[in-house]
């Protein structure tokens, strides 16, 4: 679905273009923005998603609904990714060079 969509190829030529003018490796950049940083990712910590779930009571016959809704907001946390620019800025200056 994405590779039909006109609008990242657009921005990955105007990075290819960018990098071109700039004398950077294109495939370094466009690899790092794709995959993104492995340790930006958003992580919950079980200790949360249990104080989450802590309010559902097991006899309750729609418990199965609320722990799904749980995980539900859970998966979305984990889609998330936060930049620290202190933190990570080294990493972008490894993949310029």
């Amino acid at each position: 679905m994405m590779k039909n969509d006109k609008g990242f190829v657009e921005q990955e030529s105007r990075v290819k273009t960018i990098c071109n003018q700039e004398d950077l490796d294109s495939r370094k950049i466009i690899t790092f923005i794709k995959s993104g940083k492995q340790n930006c990712k958003v992580v919950v910590p079980p200790s949360q998603v249990e104080q989450m779930k802590s309010h559902i009571i097991l006899l309750d016959p729609n418990n199965e609904i609320d722990a799904e809704a749980v995980n539900k907001v859970v998966a979305e946390e984990e889609k998330k990714e936060v930049y620290d620019f202190e933190r990570d800025r080294h990493m972008f200056a490894e993949v310029m060079q």
